[in-house]
């Protein structure tokens, strides 16, 4: 049996047009026994996505990773979700961290 231990859960934000990134760096963050939040993973058919991700994937995470590239720059719901992170970062509403990276 796996050791029973906190692991700390990530909200991958990102293009679906970079999906062979994310999921690549979702197996990576498994293997690091980091619980990552991938919306093709935890959003099921029928469950209204938008209500799943601002109400049961975000708030559940200790951090939220933004991979932003030239297709995630142009995507809205990108945008939205980055601007959210930040303005609950700096008004501190959230504890939740918010790492940025930034991939041509």
């Amino acid at each position: 049996m796996e050791n029973l231990v906190n692991r700390p859960k990530v909200f991958l934000s990102h293009s679906s047009k970079d999906k062979s990134f994310i999921n690549q760096l979702y197996d990576d963050l498994k293997r690091c026994k980091i619980d990552p939040w991938l919306d093709t993973e935890e959003i099921r058919d029928g469950r209204p996505w938008m209500k799943v991700i601002f109400e049961d994937g975000i708030p559940a995470c200790d951090a939220v990773i933004v991979y932003l590239t030239e297709n995630s720059i142009k995507s809205k719901m990108v945008r939205f979700r980055y601007w959210l992170n930040y303005h609950n970062l700096v008004t501190n509403d959230l504890s939740i961290r918010f790492v940025e990276r930034i991939y041509k």
